[in-house]
């Protein structure tokens, strides 16, 4: 390591977590920035069997997304398992996560499946002795395409979201899925 510091050339590595209740969309937001990078910007798309969930990873670098530092930044995306029944393997994700993206399924029959997702977050956050107030997290309100899609202000309101930034998205058709990337990206670096 050069005592100097990093060189201007090296990428600062963040990684994100993309967090929420099965089939929310978690998957979707993966597969569709790995179809969509260049092939010289992304790696492969991994997927691993987690039991009692699968999991996908990509790391991607997006051409002219640079921190504040001038430094070019390298992104380290993974899915959450979807089941709740998996606390160690979302553990071991939000222990080394720089910032989440809250995938929440706007469907009216899913906000349970949400509101879980949710508490899930919290509690392994605050085992790791973080606060969830304390972590950088964007929401992500997925499937807005849908007639059966909850107005925001009623998903909202049941997830207490507050000042929290938000992105609506379809993420099946890649509707919000760069922006939300984009939006938890500007929040680590405070670009």
């Amino acid at each position: 390591m050069d005592p100097r510091g990093p060189r201007l050339d090296d990428p600062r590595t963040l990684r994100i977590v993309y967090h929420g209740p099965g089939l929310s969309g978690r998957s979707s937001n993966l597969r569709y920035l790995f179809h969509h990078s260049g092939p010289d910007a992304r790696g492969a798309l991994e997927s691993h069997d987690d039991p009692p969930g699968r999991r996908l990873e990509l790391t991607v670098t997006p051409p002219r997304w640079t921190g504040a530092d001038g430094r070019p930044l390298r992104l380290h995306l993974s899915t959450a398992p979807g089941s709740i029944d998996s606390p160690a393997a979302r553990a071991r994700l939000l222990d080394a996560a720089d910032g989440v993206i809250l995938v929440v399924d706007s469907q009216a029959l899913r906000l349970d499946a949400d509101l879980e997702a949710l508490g899930s977050l919290e509690a392994a956050l605050t085992r790791q002795g973080r606060s969830i107030e304390a972590t950088p997290i964007l929401y992500q309100y997925n499937k807005r395409d849908l007639p059966t899609a909850l107005p925001v202000a009623e998903l909202d309101a049941a997830l207490g979201r507050g000042a929290r930034p938000l992105v609506l998205a379809s993420a099946s058709i890649g509707e919000g899925v760069v922006e939300s990337l984009r939006g938890i990206t500007r929040r680590l670096v405070g670009r």
